[in-house]
C-alpha cells in the first residue's frame, strides 16, 4: 500500500511537469501584462477624519496586504505583484523601476501601453501626469518624452520622427483635445494596416521635448474635469496621449525602418455616488465611467479565463481602443492606484483584485519592421523629391533678359546715325553697346526678323541715302556758303529780283505774315501791326517718294508694335522667372521644415563643436548607465520571483509531504486495527 502511494506521488510530479512543459511551449513569443501598485499617501480629508490604514506593503516580496478594518480578527488577504511602491515612493523612483524599460523599447520598435487604473482620487492622473510645475514631481507622461528625446540625443546616426496625439472618451464620446473642436464628435475605424484607429484625430509632429510638453499641455487644459466630494478636480474622462515614435537606420546601405507606439492612458476612476455626492450630469458621468471600466474588466477576465474565442471588445470605445494592449501585439503596463485609508477598504480590495486578475492576461509583442504607414519614409521621399527639383532648377536655362539682349541688333531696323563726322554710329550721348543689364540677341522666343508679312530693310524702291538721281549735300561745285570776299550782290546785280521775275518770294516759298497785337492800355487800345518774315522751305518731292515714305511709317509702327510686344513678353517672363523662384524658395523652406521633423541623420545636423560632441557622449553614457540599472533591476525582479516561486514550491512540497505522512500514518493505524 505505502508502496502504491509512493508510486503514485511520483506519477503526480511527472505530470506535473508534462503540464508546465506545455505550459512553457505555449507561452513561447507571449509575455503577461506587467502590473505594479502605487499606494498614494493620506490626504487633508483622511488625516482630519483620523483614518486608519488597512493597507500593508512589502516592497522586496512585490507583495501587497489588505486588512478589513470591520473584521480586526480576519487574516489579511495578500496579493503578489511585478512590484509594490508605498506613500514614501518620489516619481522618479518609480518611473525609473516600473517604465522605463518599456519605453525603451518602444523606441526599439515595439508598441507599448501604460495605464493607471484605480478609483477616483487615488492618484492616478498625479502619477500619469504629476503637477503642472513638473520638475522632480513630474509623472509618466512627460518622464517618457524626456527620455524618448534623450535616446534620440544619443544616437545621432539614426533618423527620427516624433508625432503625437490627445484623445478623451466622455461619456462614450471620442473628442480631440488637440483639434479646433474639442467637443466635436470623432469615430472609430479599423484598417488593415492601421488597426483600430480615431478618423480625423489630430497629428502634431515635435521636435524636442519643449514641444511635445507644449502639445500636452495644451491637450490637458481641454480635458474635461469636474468637483466631487472626494477629489476637487476629478476627471470626467479618459484621456489617451500617444507617441508614435518612427526611426530609420542604414544596414548596408539599405533604409531600414521600424515604428513603436507609446499608449499612455489616465483612465477616469471607479466611484460610487454614495460617497462622490455626484448628482446631475456628474452623475451621468460617473455612470458611463462605472460602464466603460466594467466592460474592461469584461475584457480581462475574458481573456485570463480563455473559455471562450469571444472577448467582448466592442462593448465600449475604451475597450475598443485598448483591443491591442490587452491580448495583442503590445507590451503593457498597469498601474495600480490605491488608497491607504480604511474608509476606503471595498475600492481598494476591487482595484488588487482586478490588477491580480490583469496580470494574467498574455500578450504578443513584436517590433514593427517596415510598417506601411511610416511617416517617417513618406518625408524621406518627399525631401529627396525636394533634393531633385531644385538640383533640376538650378541647372536649367540662362537667364532670359540675357537671351534678350543677345536679339536686340537683328531685331532692329537698317539706320545711319550720322552725327556730323561722315561715319554712321549712335547719336551723342549713346554708347554702341546695349543697355547695362542687357546683352545683345533678341529675347527668348523672338528671332531677330521683321514681324511677319515685313520684309527686313527699308520698303521696296527706296534704297538708304538720298533719292534716285540726287547725290547727298549740295550740288557740285557749290557750297553751303556763299561766295568767297562778296557780302552782298555781285557787282551789276541789283539786290531786287532778276528780270523776268516778279517780286516776292519764289515758287516754294511762303509770304511773309502779318502779326497783329492788341495792347491794352488805360482807356483805349493800341493795335499794333508788326510784320514777321517767316520763310518755310518747302522741298518738292516726287510721289514715289511719298509712298515710299508712307511705307517707311507703317514700317516704323510695325517696329513699334513688335517692340511692344517684346516688352510684354519680357514683363511676361520676368513674371515666371519670380514664380519660379518663388517656388524654388518654398521648396527650399518645405525642406528645412522637413528636416527639423526628421531628427538625426539627415534631419536636425549635429552642433558643431567640442562641447555639443561632449553632450553627445555624456547622453550617451546616461542612456547606457540607465539602462544597465534597468537591466539590473529586472534582473533582480527576476531573482525576486524565482525565489517567490521556490518559496511557494518548498511550502506546497511541505503540505504535501505533510499529507502524505498523515495518510500513511492513517494506512499504519488502519493496518494494526
Amino acid at each position: 500500500m505505502l508502496a502504491a502511494m509512493s508510486g503514485m506521488g511520483s506519477s503526480m510530479a511527472d505530470i506535473v511537469g508534462a503540464a508546465a512543459a506545455v505550459q512553457k511551449v505555449a507561452s513561447k513569443g507571449k509575455e503577461a501584462v506587467m502590473v505594479v501598485v502605487r499606494m498614494r499617501p493620506f490626504n487633508k480629508k483622511e488625516k482630519s477624519e483620523g483614518r486608519g490604514p488597512c493597507i500593508q506593503i512589502h516592497k522586496s516580496l512585490g507583495q501587497c496586504q489588505i486588512l478589513n478594518p470591520g473584521k480586526e480578527d480576519a487574516p489579511p488577504k495578500s496579493f503578489t505583484f511585478d512590484a509594490v511602491f508605498d506613500m514614501d515612493t518620489v516619481q522618479k523612483n518609480f518611473y525609473e523601476e516600473s517604465c522605463y524599460d518599456l519605453v525603451d523599447n518602444v523606441i526599439e520598435g515595439f508598441n507599448g501601453t501604460i495605464f493607471a487604473y484605480g478609483q477616483t482620487g487615488c492618484g492616478k492622473t498625479w502619477t500619469m501626469q504629476g503637477p503642472p510645475e513638473g520638475g522632480e514631481l513630474r509623472g509618466v507622461i512627460p518622464n517618457s518624452f524626456e527620455q524618448i528625446f534623450e535616446n534620440i540625443k544619443a544616437d545621432p546616426e539614426t533618423e527620427y520622427l516624433i508625432r503625437c496625439s490627445y484623445l478623451e472618451i466622455y461619456n462614450e464620446e471620442i473628442r480631440d483635445l488637440l483639434g479646433d473642436d474639442t467637443k466635436a464628435k470623432l469615430d472609430l475605424k479599423e484598417d488593415p494596416d492601421k488597426g483600430v484607429h480615431v478618423k480625423g484625430l489630430t497629428d502634431k509632429v515635435v521636435g524636442d521635448v519643449k514641444g511635445i510638453n507644449d502639445v500636452m499641455d495644451a491637450g490637458f487644459s481641454n480635458r474635461t474635469v469636474g468637483a466631487t466630494l472626494m477629489n476637487e478636480g476629478s476627471s470626467r474622462s479618459h484621456a489617451i496621449f500617444t507617441v508614435i515614435v518612427e526611426a530609420n537606420s542604414v544596414v548596408n546601405g539599405k533604409d531600414h525602418f521600424r515604428k513603436g507606439k507609446l499608449n499612455l492612458v489616465d483612465l477616469a476612476g471607479s466611484e460610487r455616488q454614495s460617497k462622490t455626492g455626484a448628482t446631475g450630469d456628474r452623475l451621468k458621468e460617473g455612470a458611463k465611467i462605472n460602464l466603460s471600466l466594467s466592460a474592461l474588466g469584461n475584457v480581462i477576465t475574458a481573456l485570463v479565463d480563455g473559455k471562450g474565442k469571444h472577448i467582448p471588445y466592442r462593448d465600449s470605445k475604451l475597450t475598443r481602443l485598448l483591443q491591442d494592449s490587452l491580448g495583442g501585439n503590445t507590451k503593457t503596463l498597469m498601474i495600480a492606484a490605491i488608497s491607504p485609508a480604511d474608509y476606503n477598504y471595498e475600492e481598494t480590495l476591487s482595484t488588487l483584485r482586478y490588477a491580480n486578475r490583469a496580470k494574467n492576461i498574455k500578450n504578443k509583442p513584436k517590433i514593427n519592421e517596415d510598417p506601411k504607414d511610416a511617416m517617417l519614409r513618406e518625408y524621406k521621399d518627399e525631401i529627396e523629391r525636394l533634393k531633385a527639383a531644385l538640383e533640376a532648377a538650378s541647372q536649367g536655362n540662362p537667364n532670359p533678359f540675357q537671351m534678350a539682349a543677345m536679339a536686340a541688333p537683328a531685331m532692329a531696323p537698317a539706320q545711319d546715325n550720322d552725327d556730323g563726322d561722315g561715319e554712321g554710329g549712335p547719336p551723342p550721348g549713346m554708347s554702341a553697346s546695349p543697355p547695362p543689364g542687357m546683352s545683345a540677341g533678341p529675347p527668348p522666343g523672338m528671332s531677330g526678323a521683321p514681324p511677319p508679312g515685313m520684309m527686313a530693310g527699308p520698303p521696296p524702291g527706296l534704297t538708304p541715302g538720298a533719292p534716285p538721281g540726287m547725290a547727298s549735300g549740295p550740288p557740285p561745285g557749290m557750297s553751303m556758303s556763299g561766295p568767297p570776299g562778296m557780302a552782298g550782290p555781285p557787282p551789276g546785280m541789283s539786290a531786287g529780283p532778276p528780270p523776268g521775275m516778279a517780286a516776292g518770294p519764289p515758287p516754294g516759298m511762303a509770304a511773309p505774315e502779318r502779326v497783329v497785337e492788341y495792347v491794352e492800355k488805360a482807356g483805349e487800345t493800341v493795335v499794333v501791326e508788326k510784320v514777321v518774315e517767316k520763310v518755310v522751305e518747302v522741298a518738292v518731292v516726287p510721289k514715289e517718294f511719298e509712298d515710299q515714305k508712307a511705307a517707311l511709317e507703317e514700317y516704323n509702327r510695325s517696329v513699334v508694335e513688335q517692340r511692344n510686344k517684346l516688352g510684354q513678353e519680357l514683363m511676361g517672363k520676368d513674371e515666371a522667372i519670380q514664380k519660379e523662384k518663388n517656388q524654388m524658395e518654398e521648396m527650399k523652406r518645405r525642406l528645412e521644415g522637413l528636416k527639423q521633423k526628421v531628427m538625426g541623420g539627415m534631419g536636425i545636423p549635429a552642433e558643431e563643436g567640442a562641447e555639443d560632441e561632449v553632450e553627445m557622449q555624456l547622453a550617451k553614457k546616461e542612456r547606457e548607465r540607465r539602462r544597465m540599472q534597468a537591466k539590473l533591476r529586472a534582473k533582480k525582479r527576476k531573482e525576486e520571483q524565482l525565489e517567490r516561486e521556490r518559496e511557494q514550491a518548498e511550502r506546497e512540497k511541505q503540505d504535501a509531504q505533510d499529507e502524505l505522512a498523515a495518510a500513511q500514518e492513517q494506512v499504519v493505524s488502519g493496518e494494526a486495527q
